[in-house]
């Protein structure tokens, strides 16, 4: 994870460069268009945070 930080601190502007990275298994989630579903992908993160 340190070298893929490492990498975007080079390549990024620093306001866009994350403060971490948690792997995750599995495709993204997608929506009925194909597209990733960032609402659910939302709610996965934040029960995962929560434990």
């Amino acid at each position: 994870m340190q070298a893929l930080l490492a990498q975007c601190r080079q390549l990024m502007p620093a306001y866009i460069v994350p403060h971490g990275v948690e792997p995750m298994r599995g495709p993204l989630p997608r929506n009925p268009n194909g597209k990733i579903d960032r609402k659910l992908l939302a709610t996965q993160w934040e029960e995962w945070r929560r434990g």
